[in-house]
């Protein structure tokens, strides 16, 4: 969490997702979300596959969007495992 506390929300709460730009409107930087997946060379990994999870963090961090997305994957053993991480910022907006 960047701040103290903020409420958590349902786990299915709706989060608006921010894969370039920011909301218009003002926000709060209040948490740091990272999703990891590790799977098989032959199941590669997308964003879409992480979307759930981060939305899910989100949720649980009390944020309302999610901004600064940023992807890597990596291969390793022999490239028989991939990597795929996503790391972003949940905002809550001002009212």
């Amino acid at each position: 969490m960047l701040v103290p506390y903020h409420e958590s929300k349902p786990p299915d709460c709706l989060i608006e997702v921010y894969q370039t730009g920011v909301p218009s409107k003002a926000y709060v930087r209040i948490s740091r979300l990272d999703v990891h997946i590790e799977r098989t060379y032959y199941a590669r990994s997308s964003f879409q596959d992480a979307l759930p999870e981060l939305k899910r963090k989100a949720c649980e961090s009390g944020a309302d969007a999610v901004i600064e997305i940023q992807e890597r994957s990596a291969n390793i053993n022999l490239s028989e495992t991939n990597m795929y991480h996503v790391t972003a910022t949940g905002v809550k907006y001002q009212p």
